[in-house]
């Protein structure tokens, strides 16, 4: 069994997992990062629509876990980790922490980079849905493709015939 200087060398560059309170993710970095303790929250890009309004907001990748730096100081302080802020637990195993190796956040790290500003849009192919205005006000169709930024082409079924049609996102509602 390791000592805990051991165990400190050991995995100086092992990050720890931390689960957060629902939608605590930002609240627990913030505290985390003001005691010292390094952190990373993986983000990305999603697209939403709320009351007509199309938004933009970045989300975390894991909803409700971020990393913390299992450094010397971490080693040091895991009961601060536990009872911080927006924290709801330290994740263990037996009473060790899990440990996430550097090369997989050094991964998760680049994969963010590299997704570049790219947005996960909110409606998907062959998501179904409605239309909220418009002379087709009502109907049911199929999400086909984004047509553009803020309209999507949606595929609708009209007297026994298929047609597209080209709609605003924010007069479109997933059933």
């Amino acid at each position: 069994m390791n000592d805990a200087g051991d165990q400190s060398k050991s995995d100086a560059t092992d990050w720890w997992v931390v689960m957060t309170k629902p939608r605590g993710e930002a609240r627990a970095q913030v505290q985390l990062e003001l005691q010292g303790f390094s952190t990373y929250l993986p983000r990305f890009a999603k697209e939403t629509i709320r009351q007509r309004q199309r938004r933009v907001s970045s989300v975390p990748l894991f909803p409700r876990y971020l990393f913390v730096l299992a450094d010397a100081h971490a080693h040091h302080a895991v009961h601060t980790i536990r009872s911080t802020l927006g924290v709801s637990q330290l994740l263990k195993v037996g009473e060790q922490p899990v440990r996430m190796p550097s090369t997989i956040v050094e991964g998760l790290r680049l994969l963010e980079a590299g997704h570049g500003g790219k947005i996960d849009g909110h409606f998907q192919h062959g998501d179904r849905v409605t239309l909220l205005d418009g002379p087709f006000k009502g109907l049911k169709g199929i999400y086909q493709i984004d047509s553009g930024e803020l309209r999507g082409l949606v595929l609708l079924e009209i007297l026994q015939k298929t047609a597209t049609l080209t709609a605003d996102k924010s007069q479109l509602k997933k059933i």
